[in-house]
Formats: structure tokens, sequence, C-alpha cells
């Protein structure tokens, strides 16, 4: 039985320490147990209620910041997606509140190639797929669509992609791409 990070890090926060005994989990505090159940988030939340009385804990949780949604048709301004192929969302404020996964070091590094690593694939990526012209300012538009129909026929598109976020999505496929690259394999541009 594995007890996930987050738990962890939340029991360690309220001084509870979660132990594995069998297959059961005790949530100690002090020498004492406070609760014992199968599953850990549960042991933990049921001892933070008797900590607290009987009440369930308030859980602190930072402020959301408004993010922009992109449908598959659109992009920003400038005809490319927030965060494209490095999943950048935000500036260096934003990293050291959590919000983006990618390192300042790599978001500085991919700043000049309009946040990409800048290589030659990514470069025949956007030759390829800036192919939408948006009605309204006449300007090119990343074809997501298709980019994904080219994914699937190169066998580099993984169903959980559909949950990510446009520019995310670019990047994971770019990095299954460039292993099939150093593995010697053929990919077809000419998929519609």
């Amino acid at each position: 039985m594995k007890i996930h990070h987050n738990t962890t890090k939340r029991a360690v926060r309220a001084g509870i320490e979660l132990v594995i005994d069998g297959d059961m989990v005790n949530a100690i505090r002090n020498g004492v147990t406070l609760a014992r159940h199968t599953d850990p988030k549960e042991a933990l939340e049921t001892a933070l209620r008797e900590l607290n009385g009987g009440t369930a804990p308030k859980r602190i949780r930072k402020p959301a910041k408004a993010r922009k949604s992109v449908d598959a048709d659109e992009g920003d301004e400038d005809g490319e997606f927030d965060g494209e192929e490095a999943g950048d969302e935000g500036d260096e404020s934003d990293a050291e509140q959590g919000k983006s996964i990618v390192k300042p070091k790599y978001r500085k590094k991919y700043q000049p190639h309009r946040h990409t690593c800048g290589d030659s694939l990514t470069q025949q990526i956007r030759k390829e797929f800036m192919t939408k012209i948006d009605p309204d300012t006449k300007k090119a538009k990343f074809d997501f669509a298709r980019f994904v129909k080219f994914a699937k026929a190169n066998d580099c598109w993984v169903p959980a992609y559909g949950s990510l976020n446009h520019g995310m999505a670019r990047m994971n496929v770019a990095n299954r791409l460039r292993a099939k690259i150093r593995k010697k394999a053929e990919i077809d541009w000419n998929v519609a």
C-alpha cells in the first residue's frame, strides 16, 4: 500500500504520522492512535476531525488565478497558444506560486524561440499546422484538430492528452516525435 505524497504532506503539517499496518493505516499523534482505516486519506481525515472536536478542518487553498480557456480552433492574438511546447502559463511569479510546471531556467532559455526549444521539429510542426486563418485578425492559427489526427496517425497520441491544454498536448506529442526520430522511425507529415 502506498500513501499519496499530498496526504503525507498534510499529515506532517498536522503533526500526524501515518503508519501502514497490514492492510490498514493508523493515524498517530504523540503516540496515540487517532484513527484507523484502509484508505490513508480517510484515516487522515478522521484523525483531523478527531483533533478538531468532530468537525472537518478547513483546508486552505491558494486562490486560483483566472485562466484563459482555449478551444481546439482558437489561439491567442499572435496565432500561438499559451504555453506552447513548454506549457508556460505565466511569468516567473506564477512558477513561485506553483502555477506553472515549467522551471524558470527553461522558460528563460525558451523565451527567444517563442517558448519552444526552437529545434527543427518544432519549426516543422509550426510550418505544417499554422494553417488556419482567423477571420477577425487575418492571422494564421494553429490547427489543433489536424495536429491531433497527425499525432494519432504517427502513434504519438495518448488519450490522456485530451484533458491537457493545447500547449501541453503539443509538447508531449513533440517529445514523442523526437523519441521516434532518435530511433530512426519515419514520421508521416502527409496526414490530413
